[in-house]
């Protein structure tokens, strides 16, 4: 916390809990008051006092004024009616800093959630530098609710009147900062840390600028995230932030805007050129490449404990369910992939707990573009691909199981999608070597006999979905051919209306046009006839996983 001069006070720092220990009991806690104690890694750092507002007006015996004052004050911050508000406050000025609300909050509070930002500047103007860093019950001073709601201009009134707001941490000890990231307010997180000298202002740990520095990439906010990192490069070197970048693919991709750019090139493709030279590398990528530059200098053991990640003990199995190279896998990052294995090929050997590498758990999740990758390995990937689990699934057993329903349905259709796990064991099946394609798993099935029995509802359901698709498709060919086939049998021209014979009946040869419909409709009936055997043959015949296989594609 800060005096009105910006000078920091009640702060002191202390390297060992039995100091914390020993001096808490002769701390005086009093009323409106509270003792906030925050340890950080090394340090603890105390907070004396939290400045409640005050709570008079919330005791039993002043019942009458809390609902003649606190509740009007309450609903015109909410709503934004400064003349309200004004007629009371200058009944009651001492209310400007009072607590309106059971939890605590002022009136700045509230209309800082709200949003309210006239409001919010009429009412900084009536408070003292002290006022505005009054806390609720959870410790946040109204920045901190502007920083969650994410209204910059409150914020800027705010900080321009009292820098020391900055520095106060919240709800268990979060900074305004760290609010604005949580919350995912991109603009209020780039303007609070432009206002926090880099995060050297007092407050900041390094413990803290870390919570910050995962929750911006948590938070999609990459551009404040490397610049964190590029002032505190330690930072990075848990691999926490690599941990959750493993977990966003979205965030390597960069979403082409394929129609403004056509527009570009075509109108003005200087123009296009120029834009399209001018696009910066995506910022996900920046931090993936400056963390992992300095992680691969370390040693071999501890790049191997900071992939692993935690160890959670699972039976008699030490289980790392947070492995950033398998993650990646799993969710297909294959940009994050990339990264790793430039600095550091090794990883393609890495297995993870179940004995399956990168590519076969790309396999399981039916994530191609991981799974290509072993083309560029030339005959080591000979080496990768008979590898088996602890369940002696080879990689053929393991695209024998279903796939995640996630996964079979970026394909619509019960057929297409049983067509596309049958394109999927065929590439697998002429990946391995041809003698593991009749190894037995430890359930004694070869892997076409797991994919039998894996895929036996959806051979099912396809089956249903293309009768039911062949049937409704008959009944629309067969009125069609009806209809083509009247057309194709009638008499061209007509008929004479007095006599009867058709018109043409003397001529050696149709019109040109004539002629040219009835060949039209020859043909569509002849294909509308085609159209219907085939689906009566799908409507029919039996199937199976090898037969639908052909069917789909080719018809």
């Amino acid at each position: 916390m800060c005096n009105n001069d910006g000078d920091v006070r009640f702060r002191f720092s202390y390297s060992s809990s039995e100091i914390m220990a020993a001096i808490t009991p002769l701390i005086p806690v009093k009323e409106n008051h509270q003792l906030v104690v925050a340890q950080t890694a090394g340090n603890t750092f105390y907070q004396l006092p939290v400045k409640n507002p005050c709570g008079d007006l919330l005791a039993d015996n002043r019942r009458q004024d809390y609902l003649e004052i606190c509740i009007p004050l309450y609903e015109a911050s909410m709503t934004g009616n400064w003349p309200h508000a004004k007629t009371i406050l200058d009944e009651h000025p001492e209310v400007i800093r009072s607590s309106i609300t059971e939890n605590y909050e002022t009136a700045l509070h509230i209309a800082s959630s709200a949003k309210n930002t006239h409001f919010v500047e009429n009412l900084v103007k009536l408070m003292t530098k002290d006022d505005l860093e009054l806390q609720n019950k959870n410790l946040n001073t109204a920045l901190s609710l502007a920083a969650a709601a994410g209204t910059v201009d409150i914020a800027k009134l705010m900080v321009e009147r009292n820098k020391c707001l900055l520095t106060i941490p919240g709800s268990q000890g979060m900074m305004p900062l760290y609010m604005a990231a949580l919350f995912g307010n991109s603009e209020m997180v780039k303007y609070l840390y432009s206002k926090s000298q880099k995060l050297h202002d007092d407050g900041w740990t390094q413990q803290n600028r870390g919570w910050l520095l995962v929750k911006c990439v948590e938070s999609d906010l990459f551009d404040v995230a490397l610049d964190i990192l590029k002032d505190y490069p330690e930072l990075g070197d848990d691999g926490q932030v690599l941990q959750v970048l493993a977990r966003k693919p979205d965030a390597f991709t960069r979403k082409d805007p394929k129609f403004i750019r056509r527009f570009y090139h075509k109108i003005c493709g200087v123009l296009g050129r120029t834009i399209g030279r001018a696009e910066k590398k995506s910022h996900a990528v920046e931090i993936v490449r400056f963390i992992w530059q300095r992680i691969v200098q370390k040693s071999k053991s501890q790049i191997d404990d900071i992939i692993r990640g935690p160890r959670t003990r699972i039976g008699n199995r030490d289980v790392y369910n947070s492995r950033m190279l398998f993650v990646a896998a799993e969710t297909g990052n294959t940009a994050f992939i990339i990264e790793l294995i430039r600095l550091y090929p090794d990883l393609i050997w890495k297995v993870n707990s179940d004995n399956q590498s990168i590519f076969h758990v790309a396999v399981i999740h039916r994530h191609e573009s991981i799974y290509n990758l072993l083309y560029e390995l030339g005959s080591m990937k000979d080496l990768i691909t008979p590898l088996k689990d602890q369940f002696e699934n080879n990689m053929l057993h393991l695209v024998g199981k279903v796939a995640k329903k996630k996964r079979l349905e970026i394909v619509s259709g019960v057929a297409l999608q049983m067509q596309r796990e049958l394109l999927w064991f065929k590439e697998v099946e002429q990946m391995i070597p041809p003698t593991y394609r009749e190894r037995k798993n430890k359930e004694g099935l070869t892997p076409y006999e797991l994919f039998t029995k894996e895929h036996k509802d959806l051979v099912n359901q396809g089956e249903k979905w293309m009768k039911g698709t062949a049937n409704q498709c008959m009944v629309v060919a067969a009125l069609i051919a009806t209809i083509v086939f009247a057309a194709a049998f009638t008499v061209p021209g007509g008929y004479d209306q007095t006599y009867g014979p058709p018109l043409y009946l003397q001529r050696a040869s149709l019109p040109p046009c004539q002629s040219f419909y009835l060949r039209c409709c020859s043909t569509r009936f002849w294909q509308m006839c085609s159209g219907q055997r085939m689906l009566l043959d799908i409507f029919l015949s039996p199937r199976n996983a090898r037969s639908m296989f052909h069917t789909p594609s080719s018809n």
